[in-house]
């Protein structure tokens, strides 16, 4: 069917003024001058080559176990742009060789139109050599191309078309589309041949990747296939993009199937996608979403001041929603300005999990004239760099000193833990009759006058427990009796683990009336398998951290365990 372009401007028109009534708190930061959201500090191509080097471009092999499609498709595309750029012909050969290997790649799904690139491993209940993705079908695609461009060989421009078939056209014909109506298509990052709009993930990362593909492939060819394709795909992005925000728009969801809230670095990455998308398209859409997503990030991971009679101090922490145990930003720096002239930079160290919390989850930053009057915040990785926000002298945050606190609670117990005082406590040997293979211990802590967790601030207790356990599950109980809860890592047993929660990491956190908190509830979990004796557990809080200077004073008398995710990718 022929896009309609009618029905595209009155979607649109809906959705925006749908938009405008749900979150009138964005008015005011769409007014504000550019320079707060830099929406054209990237290159157009900036995200597929986000974080990568040379050194990483050379670093593959073509052995089976090292065949990644899109690692491939970036490689080989980085080496053809910069090498053409740079005038480098071993990064030139490097991405012919590439080509090569592609078009000569065992695990694929083709017909005489199409191909597409199958994963010589599992992924989740995906099985290896039977699913593809249509991001990585995108970049391999845009590389094809190039090659094309460069060395005029018919070759690689018919697997430059086969390839974009595999993006465009539909799953059952070895594409990567699923048409969610008569005028919107999505693309999917993960595929397999019965997928379909119930199972499908609705990826939002991988989705705007290939949105970005198809537009610049475009804008290449002239051919009107693909500019209908990134209609219909733009049309599909504005028909589902407020469900990849929180019901109050206060963060994000990384996909659709199962609803997974965002972590922080796919957050980065989706602003870097919009920019390059608004970049080059001008499409108001993208510009519109990127100061949403830079206000979110803003009012989470805001800067504090702290002003004294004859210098300001300024403090930035990366620790934040929704995982705050987990310091999942890219490196973070500050650019301090006065009088428009740029005066300070301070940068994060990069992510390394041997190096104390305090040093690298806190910027602070000190002032003897009193005259800075704007903050740029960047995100690096490796040699990329791209500004998140930018706020005014007047929108960072004022404190008072006062330090952290320790909220009185009466602490209650139930199943299998013994009370021996307010904080020491028995996780009981299970009985060996019970079915279950795990033991739970069940804390509480009740509150004579309720907590306040409405506002963005951090919150959370100390444990040291002496044996190992299987996970937490943290349930938070308003006044009326609603909940909400997440669950927790692992906690170390070698030494105290701070167990740090924001209400965005929460379910069901909409439910609940964050401004009266009167319960906690903490289930302990041990597997009864491995016939542990009972073991103590030590319990100290809850804690409640008002602003980053709480927070940072709290890590100055221990370096507290965090149980953070060890994770490698294609963007992080």
């Amino acid at each position: 069917m022929k896009f309609n372009k009618r029905i595209f401007i009155w979607l649109k028109i809906i959705v925006f003024l749908a938009f405008t009534v749900q979150c009138s708190s964005f008015k005011q930061e769409q007014s504000v001058d550019e320079k707060q959201f830099n929406f054209q500090d990237v290159d157009v191509y900036s995200p597929f080559f986000w974080g990568y080097n040379s050194d990483l471009v050379y670093s593959w092999t073509n052995t089976a176990e090292n065949l990644h499609p899109l690692d491939l498709g970036r490689k080989a595309m980085y080496s053809l742009y910069y090498g053409n750029l740079n005038n480098d012909s071993a990064l030139l050969e490097n991405g012919r060789q590439i080509l090569e290997l592609l078009m000569d790649y065992p695990y694929v799904f083709e017909d005489s139109t199409s191909i597409v690139y199958n994963y010589p491993f599992d992924h989740k209940t995906l099985v290896k050599e039977e699913w593809w993705s249509g991001m990585a079908n995108s970049v391999i695609s845009l590389a094809f191309y190039f090659g094309y461009e460069l060395y005029n060989e018919q070759v690689y421009f018919d697997y430059f078309t086969r390839s974009m078939n595999g993006l465009i056209e539909d799953v059952s014909n070895y594409g990567s589309a699923v048409n969610t109506s008569d005028s919107t298509t999505w693309f999917l990052e993960y595929v397999h041949q019965n997928s379909s709009l119930e199972n499908s993930y609705f990826v939002l990362n991988g989705f705007l990747f290939q949105l970005l593909a198809i537009d610049l492939i475009y804008k290449k060819t002239n051919n009107e296939i693909y500019y209908e394709a990134f209609t219909r795909g733009l049309n599909s992005l504005v028909e589902k993009q407020k469900d990849f925000y929180y019901c109050d728009f206060k963060w994000t969801y990384y996909m659709l199937n199962p609803l997974t809230v965002e972590s922080v670095h796919y957050c980065i990455y989706d602003m870097l996608l919009l920019k390059s998308l608004y970049k080059s398209t001008s499409e108001p859409f993208f510009k519109d979403e990127i100061v949403k997503r830079s206000f979110i990030l803003k009012q989470n991971f805001p800067i504090s001041k702290l002003s004294h009679d004859y210098y300001d101090v300024y403090n930035f922490t990366s620790i934040g929603p929704p995982h705050p145990y987990w310091i999942d930003t890219y490196q973070i720096e500050l650019r301090y300005y006065s009088d428009d002239k740029l005066v300070h930079k301070d940068t994060l160290p990069k992510k390394d999990f041997d190096i104390p919390v305090k040093t690298r989850g806190f910027l602070v930053d000190t002032f003897s004239d009193k005259k800075i009057n704007y903050i740029g915040v960047y995100a690096i990785y490796n040699k990329d760099t791209m500004q998140l926000y930018g706020v005014t002298a007047d929108e960072v945050i004022e404190v008072e000193r006062e330090s952290w606190y320790v909220k009185q609670s009466i602490t209650t117990v139930s199943r299998d833990f013994t009370k021996v005082n307010d904080s020491i406590f028995i996780l009981n040997e299970q009985a060996t009759d019970n079915k279950s293979p795990l033991t739970r211990g069940t804390l509480c802590f009740n509150f004579k006058d309720s907590l306040d967790f409405s506002r963005n601030g951090l919150w959370g207790f100390l444990i040291k427990p002496e044996g190992e356990l299987s996970n937490l599950k943290i349930t938070v109980i308003d006044a009326t009796g609603n909940s909400m809860f997440r669950y927790y890592l692992v906690p170390s047993t070698d030494s105290l683990n701070l167990v740090l929660l924001h209400k965005l990491g929460f379910n069901d956190y909409c439910n609940v009336d964050c401004s009266e908190i009167v319960e906690i509830r903490v289930d302990f979990y041990a597997n009864s398998e491995r016939h542990l004796d009972r073991f103590f557990i030590k319990v100290k809080g809850v804690f409640v951290f008002e602003d980053n200077f709480d927070l940072y004073d709290f890590f100055t008398h221990e370096d507290y365990y965090f149980p953070e995710k060890r994770v490698a990718g294609n963007i992080y």
